[in-house]
C-alpha cells in the first residue's frame, strides 16, 4: 500500500505547490524608540512606574522604574544597546548580539563585580523572539543554574498570541509555572510591551528592537496550577496612541475565584 502511494505521488502531473518559506526581515535594525513614551502610570503602584528620556536622536538614555526602585542609565554602540547601569547599586547588563538581534545579556553586580545573571535569546526564521532563558550564578560567578524558560508563540498578525513559563523546582527540574495568552488585537500603536517580560523585583530586558505585541490585545487569560484570572481591556486613544488603558481582571480559579478588580493605566509622550 504504501509503495502505491508512492507511485501514485510520483506520477502526478499536477503536484501540490509547496507551502512559501517565510523570508526574513532584514537585520539591520538600530534601537531607536519608535513612539516617544515618557511615562506610565498604575494606580496603587509606584509613581510613574516607568518613565523615559531620551536624546534628540530618539534612543532612550535613562529608564526609571517604579519611582526610581530601579534608575537606569543606557549606552550605545553601532547604533544598538550595549549596556544598561542601575544608578541605584551599579548593577550592570552587558549585551551581546549575533545576526543583529540580542542574543545574551549578562548582569554583573555592581559590589563585586561579579556575573549574577545570564539571559539568552532565541529567533524564529521571522526574527521574531520565540524562547527566553534566566541562568542564575549562585555562587560569586561560578557554575550556573537554569532557573526560568520562557516560550513564546504568535499569530498570523505577529502579535503575541501566548508566552509559557517554566520555572526551576527544589531537585533541578524544570516544571511548567504559568500560561499567559492574548487575543481579539486591535489596529492601534501598542507601546508598553517592552516590560513583557519584567517581574517587579528582576531586571528590566530592554529590547527595543523586539516587538511583542505591534497592537493592543482586548482580551487576555493567566494560567497556573493554583490561579486562573480572565482579563479585558479597553483603551482611550489619540490618534493611534493609547491615552489609557482600563483593565478588569476576574479570578476565575484559586482562593479568591469571582473576585473581580478594575484598575486604569495611564500614558504620556514627549
Amino acid at each position: 500500500m504504501c509503495v502505491l502511494v508512492v507511485l501514485i505521488s510520483a506520477c502526478s502531473k499536477n503536484p501540490a505547490d509547496p507551502a512559501p518559506i517565510p523570508v526574513p526581515p532584514p537585520v539591520n535594525v538600530i534601537d531607536t524608540a519608535r513612539v516617544r513614551l515618557k511615562q506610565i502610570e498604575i494606580p496603587n503602584l509606584p509613581s510613574p512606574y516607568f518613565e523615559f528620556v531620551y536624546n534628540d536622536s530618539g534612543y532612550a538614555t535613562h529608564i526609571n522604574f517604579a519611582s526610581n526602585f530601579f534608575k537606569y542609565e543606557l549606552e550605545y554602540n553601532n547604533k544598538r544597546i550595549s549596556r544598561m547601569t542601575n544608578q541605584i547599586n551599579g548593577d550592570k547588563l552587558v549585551y551581546q548580539y549575533q545576526n543583529g538581534n540580542v542574543s545574551a545579556i549578562d548582569q554583573y553586580s555592581g559590589i563585586t563585580g561579579f556575573r549574577l545573571w545570564h539571559y539568552e535569546f532565541a529567533y524564529d526564521v521571522m526574527q521574531k523572539l520565540v524562547n527566553v532563558k534566566w541562568y542564575v550564578f549562585p555562587s560569586n560567578g561560578s557554575d550556573s543554574l537554569l532557573e526560568k524558560v520562557a516560550d513564546l508563540k504568535y499569530g498570523a498578525d505577529g502579535n503575541l498570541s501566548e508566552y509559557k513559563y517554566s520555572i526551576r523546582m527544589d531537585d533541578g527540574s524544570m516544571q511548567w509555572g504559568s500560561t499567559y495568552t492574548f487575543s481579539n488585537y486591535d489596529k492601534k500603536i501598542n507601546v508598553d510591551d517592552f516590560g513583557m517580560l519584567k517581574q517587579f523585583f528582576d531586571h528590566l530586558l530592554y529590547l527595543p528592537a523586539v516587538k511583542f505585541q505591534t497592537n493592543n490585545p482586548a482580551s487576555s487569560k493567566i494560567s497556573s496550577t493554583v490561579n486562573e484570572f480572565e482579563i479585558n481591556y479597553q483603551y482611550q486613544y489619540q490618534g493611534n496612541l493609547p491615552q489609557a488603558k482600563t483593565t478588569t481582571i476576574r479570578q476565575t480559579k484559586g482562593s479568591d475565584a469571582g473576585r473581580v478588580t478594575t484598575s486604569t493605566t495611564q500614558y504620556s509622550y514627549y
